[in-house]
């Protein structure tokens, strides 16, 4: 049923609670308020009722449907049991609900009788914290002064009674309602053109809880591609607001930062915002229809990075950037083979023909040419340092946004791998400890394949000796490559001796690892 501005409702000698049940200035579930009548029964319509159905993804990124249904309000604070004034107001105020500390909350529900505060700009407004505030902060004051909300502002702290106080409904209540009225009275500020290629990306790879892991990769190809990154939490209202009115573009993960669009009159610009998990608030649906903006909803698959921890307050990260981007028409840096390693990566595709049809997994930055070698093989690459685009293979060639181990940990492949490609840069410790990792998705017959230098040969060799319970065999390059280069690749597997690993290892000039290399 459309929302309909009801006569609201007055109470004389309404007594105001407090809210009860806060822990560190937290709002716990069974917290209680409310506005008592004189007789001690509480007016329930100055409860807090929220709704929490949001949408739900499939991992294809399509919603899905059967766990789309809307779910019926509840009490978020219950009526508390009557307790005796201690303090009083006289004259008649208005009850503007509940005061929270949060950005979202305290535009969408603190601020939900704006509609009605507009119009009786001289009367006093009585707000109940919901959370450890005593007293506005800059941040807020400075909104109230933009929405034009000259009300002189009461916030209870301790039972008081009122003489007289009205109680109109609420313009929006979470994922529930979204009142014209109440979108007029918010949207305050007035549009400009929009400026051509201005495109704002809000993002969250500051925050503490809530946080994509690789959104910092997203963020160094969107800023390439010349969008603008910014952390709404470290800059002020009017800075974001210079943001919006005049972006071509605004996108970003959802949260309480794509509110600010409420704010406007209208906008001009094309909304993407991205799911964090497979959850998104409807609160971004009802708000955009209201609006009218041009928004875009996506789901891009995420795995969680801290298990356990309930979704909205987990860190995630995106199995691959590449659905993001192209929501965003950003590219990826074109791959450009780097030419003193191409023959190297030549010896190591003459090792991989001979596994033709299997499947590899590389493991950490690895030399792209090194992966174009591969194309024979259905490769997964597991990456979060090299955003750049993968070498053209013949193959199916997969790319994970992801730390080698957590790919491994929650994208486990289908099929085990007969090569697995490392990452010469890792560090001896971790190296070992990726092999533990990664041993029980390899063949028993599988090639462990690690290119190095002459500088770190032998401390690698030693890490698979230990691995594989027995020396690598070693593969050189003679090319004279620049030094750092990798001068030749290590070759571990569990029986390098067994026909017919063995007769293929000699037929492509693997050999023995020499005591000593010579340096470059």
């Amino acid at each position: 049923m459309p929302w309909q501005a009801k006569v609201p409702l007055v109470v004389s000698d309404a007594v105001v609670q407090p809210v009860r049940g806060l822990q560190d200035g937290v709002l716990l579930p069974g917290a209680k308020s409310g506005v008592q009548l004189a007789n001690g029964k509480t007016v329930t319509q100055t409860l807090l009722d929220r709704s929490y159905a949001p949408i739900r993804f499939k991992p294809s990124g399509d919603v899905d449907e059967k766990a789309d249904e809307a779910k019926p309000p509840f009490k978020l604070i219950r009526r508390e049991k009557p307790t005796p004034a201690i303090r009083s107001l006289p004259g008649t105020h208005v009850f503007a609900r509940y005061l929270f500390d949060h950005y979202g909350h305290f535009l969408l529900e603190s601020l939900s009788t704006l509609w009605f505060l507009k119009q009786y700009p001289d009367l006093p407004l009585v707000w109940v914290p919901a959370c450890s505030l005593t007293a506005l902060r800059p941040w807020q004051t400075r909104m109230l002064h933009l929405l034009g909300l000259r009300n002189p502002v009461r916030i209870i702290t301790e039972p008081t009674q009122v003489d007289r106080l009205i109680v109109p409904q609420p313009g929006f209540v979470i994922q529930t309602h979204f009142s014209r009225a109440q979108a007029d009275a918010l949207g305050v500020v007035a549009a400009r053109p929009v400026t051509p290629g201005k495109k704002i990306w809000l993002s969250r790879s500051r925050m503490k809880t809530g946080r994509v892991d690789n959104e910092k990769m997203l963020e160094f190809l969107l800023q390439r591609a010349g969008w603008q990154v910014v952390h709404p939490e470290n800059h002020s209202l009017d800075e974001q607001l210079d943001w919006f009115v005049d972006a071509e573009r605004i996108a970003g993960i959802a949260g309480s930062a794509l509110h600010t669009l409420l704010l406007f009159r209208e906008i001009g610009a094309r909304v993407d915002i991205f799911a964090r998990g497979p959850l998104i608030s409807r609160n971004f649906i009802t708000i955009a229809d209201r609006l009218g903006l041009d928004q875009h909803v996506h789901y891009a698959r995420m795995v969680s990075t801290t298990p356990g921890v309930p979704s909205y307050e987990a860190n995630w990260s995106w199995v691959s950037l590449d659905p993001v981007l192209s929501a965003l028409g950003v590219r990826r840096p074109v791959f450009r083979p780097n030419r003193p390693l191409r023959s190297l990566a030549v010896r190591l595709a003459a090792i991989a023909g001979r596994r033709t049809g299997g499947h590899a997994i590389a493991l950490g930055a690895v030399n792209r040419e090194f992966l174009e070698a591969l194309k024979d093989l259905k490769t997964a690459v597991a990456d979060d340092r090299r955003p750049a685009s993968l070498p053209e293979t013949d193959g199916a060639l997969r790319r994970f946004d992801l730390s080698p181990e957590l790919y491994l940990a929650r994208c486990k492949p289908s099929a085990k791998a007969s090569f697995i490609l490392l990452d010469e840069r890792m560090p001896p410790a971790r190296l070992k400890a990726l092999i533990d990792r990664a041993a029980p998705l390899a063949l028993d017959d599988a090639l462990w394949i690690l290119p190095v230098t002459a500088t770190d040969v032998q401390t690698h060799a030693a890490v698979f000796a230990h691995a594989f319970d027995g020396a690598p065999r070693w593969h050189p390059h003679g090319d004279g490559d620049t030094a750092g280069s990798p001068q030749g690749l290590l070759i571990a597997g569990r029986d390098l001796d067994a026909a017919p690993v063995a007769d293929m290892l000699s037929a492509i000039d693997v050999r023995p690892l020499p005591a000593t290399l010579p340096a470059r």
